[in-house]
């Protein structure tokens, strides 16, 4: 387990650093006076990330399934989710509580407070959870309960991610595959009926269908500036700080299309080398989680590991013209204090359940330790 967490947390160092100086070289031409104005803000986030996720990982896991704690999660996330309508539509949606100096997103945080109510229901469930109302109804209610903010914004890409990570919790929970695949037309009727009255979403959507087509859409632009970069870095990239496409013809680039930045200017080897760190990262995570010393701790451990690479896998397959844009970000590297911060909390979290792990096998008769040792 010790080798599992330093590996773990070697790729995230390696993500980090990759991230700060990926975000330094995107934005440098984006104010000419302040070159350094974007890097300076993500040194920032992290230093109060890392804080913030070094407190997490000190406090136990069980200490967010507490009564109290879960209504204390429950009415802030909604809050918050809630207090972004106050706020005028940005690129489309609703997502940011603007405080001035820095501006929040909600829903980046809602992904973990859902994961963790999620959690503890089927901890305290128990062997009841493949049962429709127990295992299924209540559940399913509580997470569209808390994810319809979001969905109304509309933040399609935010709600994509909760749905797979609370499909993920349902599987380990034990919920029959039958009442979850009877979900499934609800939820393609639900996002009909968003494209249907969204004009900016449902052009995205056909536009992204018209690319896999082979077809420009109208408002393809982005993807396509996107592809381009990797095209321009080759094998090994174009060097470092030496991107075309950041000069404002790829929108985002140092948000939501830093992955592209990095395949333009360190190539192909770079772009391979990241989603390495993200396999590293899912194995370890999942390795994590499966010594948890318990329920509840394997299911926030896999839910967690899910939240961060499912998210990374869109964001890179977004990224290449595989997947819809949606607006996640590529944790650790993308630019952006929430979803730093969320990513740190969720980190934190994960060390804690291995720090849990170590207590329990070492508390453990040794014959029952040398079995733990070969999981």
């Amino acid at each position: 387990m010790r080798r599992t967490v330093t590996l773990f947390l070697c790729a995230l160092a390696l993500l980090v650093t990759a991230g700060l100086i990926l975000v330094y070289s995107a934005s440098s031409t984006y104010y000419r006076n302040s070159p350094n104005h974007f890097v300076i803000r993500q040194g920032i986030a992290l230093a109060l990330s890392l804080c913030v996720g070094i407190v997490v990982a000190r406090i136990d896991y069980h200490f967010w399934s507490r009564p109290w704690v879960l209504t204390l999660i429950t009415i802030l996330t909604l809050a918050g989710l809630c207090a972004v309508f106050l706020f005028p539509v940005v690129k489309g949606s609703r997502r940011w509580i603007d405080l001035r100096i820095y501006s929040v997103q909600p829903s980046e945080f809602a992904k973990i407070s859902i994961l963790i109510v999620l959690s503890t229901w089927f901890d305290r469930v128990g062997p009841r959870s493949s049962s429709f109302l127990r295992g299924f109804l209540i559940p399913g209610l509580i997470v569209a309960v808390m994810t319809a903010p979001i969905l109304l914004a509309p933040d399609l890409g935010a709600t994509a991610v909760i749905v797979v990570v609370a499909a993920t919790v349902f599987l380990a929970a034990g919920t029959r595959l039958s009442y979850m695949f009877a979900s499934v037309p609800v939820a393609i009727g639900g996002l009909v009926l968003i494209l249907l009255k969204d004009a900016h979403r449902r052009g995205r959507m056909m536009d992204f269908l018209a690319g896999l087509f082979g077809k420009d859409g109208a408002q393809a632009y982005q993807t396509i500036q996107s592809l381009n970069a990797f095209v321009i870095g080759g094998p090994l990239g174009v060097g470092l700080n030496n991107s075309i496409q950041k000069y404002r013809y790829l929108p985002e680039a140092h948000t939501d299309f830093i992955y592209a930045i990095a395949g333009e200017e360190l190539g192909l080897a770079a772009s391979l080398i990241i989603i390495l760190l993200f396999g590293i990262l899912l194995i370890c995570g999942t390795r994590i989680a499966s010594r948890a010393p318990d329920r509840l701790g394997r299911f926030l451990g896999l839910g967690l590991t899910v939240l961060l690479c499912f998210e990374a896998g869109f964001n890179m397959g977004m990224v290449m013209g595989c997947l819809p844009t949606k607006g996640l970000a590529l944790p650790f590297v993308s630019y952006g204090g929430s979803s730093l911060m969320a990513s740190m909390i969720a980190v934190g979290m994960l060390l804690n359940i291995a720090r849990q792990s170590f207590v329990a096998e070492a508390e453990a008769p040794s014959s029952m330790r040398n079995a733990l040792q070969h999981i």
